[in-house]
């Protein structure tokens, strides 16, 4: 035999070895994607909140995906992407046309201009407007809480 036949037949052996590897691999990520899948489905119920102070650039993109914001009227808020030739690049290039006119998102991503939490509440990208976010926050949690978890994970949905 050659040297070259010696190489193939210890490829040829070594492909069990492969896949039963490649068998044990499969089914890590795959238990990994069950078990994620398992925390999601348990937390759907649950209503987040953010209260807010200064939110700017991936800051502000994580509070948009909340399904509630509130905010004081003196916080700032920006989309700066813009101020350094970016664009936002996480959540905001959906959820922020969700939330807003597509000519104020355009505006708002285009310019990077700074607002008021007041504003924000004005143009529909935070909740509320309150001098105390935490409180207003943990009183609506509260009221959340009480009612049924299908009818929130529901309305989640929509």
């Amino acid at each position: 035999t050659t040297t070259t036949d010696k190489h193939y037949y210890s490829f040829l052996l070594s492909l069990p070895l492969f896949f039963f590897l490649l068998f044990f691999v499969v089914v890590a990520i795959v238990t990994s994607i069950v078990q994620i899948n398992k925390q999601v489905t348990a937390t759907r119920g649950n209503t987040t909140t953010i209260t807010t102070t200064n939110y700017y650039f991936e800051g502000l993109q994580i509070a948009l995906g909340a399904d509630m914001r509130f905010a004081t009227p003196d916080c700032q808020l920006s989309i700066m992407e813009a101020k350094w030739g970016l664009i936002p690049d996480m959540s905001a290039s959906i959820t922020l046309r969700e939330l807003v006119r597509i000519d104020v998102a355009k505006e708002l991503t285009m310019t990077g201009r700074t607002i008021s939490g007041k504003e924000a509440a004005e143009l529909g990208l935070v909740t509320r407007c309150v001098d105390d976010p935490l409180e207003e926050a943990k009183r609506v949690t509260k009221e959340i809480i009480q009612r049924s978890p299908d009818s929130v994970a529901a309305a989640k949905d929509l």
